[in-house]
């Protein structure tokens, strides 16, 4: 899937991302990186295929506020610690 990020890059995501994204933009986040979201996630989380879709946002929700809290230079060291480094699409 791709996505657009806040200065307009498109940006490959995978299936977590993806739903992260989405719930994101519901919640009137969608300038925060979906990578930050899933990294905070696999904190708790070693896989995230056994949550429950309300599970799921429910972490989406607590992972927001871990963002917010730790600020972006945080959220983007603890993704690329668990490989979730940045991919441009077509680079």
């Amino acid at each position: 899937m791709v996505f657009s990020d806040p200065a307009g890059i498109k940006r490959d995501v995978n299936m977590y991302q993806a739903r992260i994204k989405e719930e994101l933009w519901r919640r009137g986040h969608g300038d925060i990186d979906p990578r930050h979201i899933e990294a905070y996630m696999r904190l708790e989380y070693g896989t995230l295929d056994h949550l429950t879709a309300e599970k799921f946002r429910h972490e989406i929700g607590v992972c927001i506020a871990c963002v917010l809290q730790d600020g972006v230079i945080n959220a983007e060291s603890l993704a690329r610690s668990f490989g979730l480094n940045p991919k441009k699409r077509g680079l």
